[in-house]
């Protein structure tokens, strides 16, 4: 999660790392040499350099990581629990369907997870980054900023939960479609309105720089478009 700042800040080898390496081989391996188990810490040091934080963070509160570890158990929670949440979201919908509908349910559960995933991982892996440069950019010798555990966690959270939702909307549209709200002649006469919310959304989301906007805008576009063949692969089984 803090990997995004490690470029912004100098690199701090923790030092109880190298300390709990060390009493990890004096325990399994207690007639070593000094230069083996030197080298052995060395070996373990270059595997699990990348899992090891070098960033640190700070909290103002006597409680706050306590709270903020709390928060992250719930988040990942709830990215563990999605499906079986969007399951009683269907079952909401579920009485205005009919049966041949309702035997898709499988297939709209493992879409929806897919595409939650998809666009949380999106956030994580192109656009936190993204957002965390735009913010460091505002740092000078005179401006020295001193980063919290709750500050970073909520721009965080929201990054993930805002790209996981928002890459819903082919479902939400394909739900539209079975239960007769939407259809696809609408969906393609309200497009280029769709392009302008799309963009608006994405420039709420992300941070005011054309390329993050452009890195969620994009992916919705496509996906708004794959929303439109499925909703006229549904009106044709439908009539059919």
């Amino acid at each position: 999660m803090k990997k995004p700042l490690e470029k912004h800040f100098p690199s701090t080898e923790p030092t109880h790392f190298k300390k709990s390496l060390s009493d990890f081989i004096s325990n399994i391996s207690p007639n070593l040499t000094n230069v083996a188990k030197e080298n052995a810490i060395s070996s373990l040091e270059k595997i699990f350099q990348n899992f090891v934080p070098k960033t640190s963070l700070y909290y103002q509160t006597p409680f706050e990581p306590f709270w903020v570890y709390i928060k992250v158990a719930f988040l990942s929670g709830f990215f563990v629990a999605f499906p079986l949440i969007f399951f009683f979201m269907w079952q909401f919908f579920s009485p205005a369907m009919k049966d041949y509908e309702k035997r898709n349910i499988i297939y709209v559960i493992f879409f929806a997870t897919l595409l939650f995933v998809g666009g949380a991982l999106l956030g994580y892996f192109y656009v936190f980054p993204i957002i965390i440069d735009f913010a460091m950019d505002y740092s000078t010798e005179t401006l020295v900023p001193v980063l919290t555990m709750d500050g970073y966690f909520q721009i965080f959270s929201k990054t993930l939960l805002g790209f996981g939702i928002v890459f819903e909307l082919p479902l939400i549209l394909i739900i539209l479609a079975l239960i007769n709200i939407v259809s696809s002649n609408s969906l393609i006469r309200f497009f280029r309105y769709a392009v302008v919310i799309i963009f608006v959304l994405s420039a709420v989301i992300t941070p005011p720089d054309i390329l993050s906007q452009f890195i969620m805008a994009l992916p919705l576009i496509i996906l708004y478009g794959f929303s439109i063949l499925a909703v006229k692969f549904i009106e044709f089984r439908r009539d059919k």
